[in-house]
């Protein structure tokens, strides 16, 4: 069942409308789904407003969105975020200039961590 729905998404969205149906659906924790929500919860700001470092931590919580929650989770959102970038860099996404200053960055959320 899940192969025919996957052929009929296919044939009839494109694999940016794909993306964007499952990032506006998929839960990022903290009781947020969806990017825009996500974004608002974690960073008080519209997702056009991230910084690369702000939108590693976003990328990374599908993997485990109540467990690397940066509000509760902070060190190991951290730690993800960071794979998140690594890959980023290895994969041709972002230089290595860009992915140093993604790393030093210092990331203020809405509860007044600063990761």
């Amino acid at each position: 069942e899940e192969a025919v729905l996957s052929l009929m998404l296919e044939d009839n969205y494109s694999k940016d409308e794909i993306l964007e149906l499952y990032l506006n659906t998929t839960y990022f924790g903290a009781g947020s789904t969806g990017i825009k929500q996500a974004s608002r919860t974690y960073f008080g700001k519209a997702p056009s407003a991230l910084t690369l470092a702000e939108a590693a931590v976003i990328a990374s919580l599908p993997y485990a969105p109540t467990g690397l929650n940066p509000l509760e989770n902070p060190e190991g959102c951290k730690k993800r975020q960071l794979l998140v970038l690594a890959a980023m860099h290895k994969y041709g996404m972002i230089n290595q200039g860009q992915l140093a200053e993604a790393k030093a960055e210092k990331i203020r959320l809405t509860n007044g961590t600063v990761m």
